[in-house]
C-alpha cells in the first residue's frame, strides 16, 4: 500500500555560533549518528531531513533515505526536484506534481509482456556473464555523504 498523508522528519541545528573547526567536526558526528538511525521498515518515510545552520546565511541540508526508496537513478531527480523548488522564482509556476502511481500500473498493465520480454532478450543477447554492480577492486562508498 501507498501512503497517501505520511510526515517526514524534518530537524533543525544550529552551528552557526561556532568556531568553523568545530562547526566541521559537528557536522561531520551528525551526519555519522545519522547514518547510524535505523529505519524503522514496517512504517513511512523511508527518509529523513537535517537543516544545519553553519553559518550567517550559510546551511547545509542532510538527506538520508532507506536504499529502497531511492537509487542511483532516482536520487539525483529527487535532488533536481528540490532544488529548482529552492531556486524558483515565487512567480514560476511549480513543475506539476507525479503522475499517480496506480495510473502507472493501469497503463503498464496494457503493455504486451511478451514484446517486452523480447525486447530485454535483444537487448542483452550478447550479455553471457553476470554483471557486476561495481568492479571488484572499486572503493567503499556506504554511507558517504555528497555535497552539491
Amino acid at each position: 500500500m501507498i501512503e497517501s498523508d505520511v510526515t517526514v522528519p524534518w530537524r533543525e541545528v544550529d552551528l552557526s555560533g561556532e568556531a568553523p573547526a568545530d562547526v566541521e567536526s559537528r557536522w561531520q558526528a551528525l551526519a555519522a549518528e545519522d547514518r547510524a538511525t535505523p529505519f524503522a521498515m514496517d512504517r513511512p518515510p523511508l527518509l529523513r531531513f537535517t537543516l544545519v545552520r553553519v553559518g550567517h546565511g550559510e546551511y547545509r541540508l542532510l538527506l538520508t533515505h532507506h536504499h529502497i526508496l531511492l537509487d542511483g537513478w532516482s536520487t539525483p531527480l529527487l535532488l533536481q526536484g528540490l532544488l529548482m523548488q529552492y531556486a524558483a522564482d515565487p512567480d514560476v509556476t511549480a513543475p506539476p506534481p507525479a503522475g499517480d502511481y496506480r495510473d502507472y500500473l493501469v497503463w503498464l498493465a496494457t503493455r504486451d509482456r511478451d514484446a517486452s520480454v523480447a525486447a530485454w532478450c535483444r537487448a542483452l543477447a550478447d550479455v553471457e556473464d553476470p554483471t557486476l554492480l561495481a568492479a571488484p577492486d572499486a572503493p567503499e562508498t556506504a554511507g558517504a555523504s555528497h555535497d552539491l
